[in-house]
């Protein structure tokens, strides 16, 4: 039986770990199909520091919220 996994992850100011956490994931036994990082308007370096890794592993994808 194949199972697939997403991982949800809520990120919000969060440059200084959202990097180790991504690849914490992507380095795991049983690594997701898919991340979603679902970002709540941070004003750092996050998002950007997500799409970086975005065009180097296609499965990870950035959910920004708007106000």
């Amino acid at each position: 039986m194949t199972y697939h996994i997403s991982l949800i992850i809520p990120a919000w100011n969060a440059a200084n770990t959202i990097e180790n956490c991504l690849l914490s994931a992507i380095n795991a036994k049983n690594s997701p199909n898919e991340i979603i990082v679902v970002d709540d308007l941070s004003n750092d370096e996050t998002v950007s520091i997500v799409k970086k890794l975005i065009k180097k592993y296609s499965f990870i994808k950035i959910l920004e919220l708007k106000r």
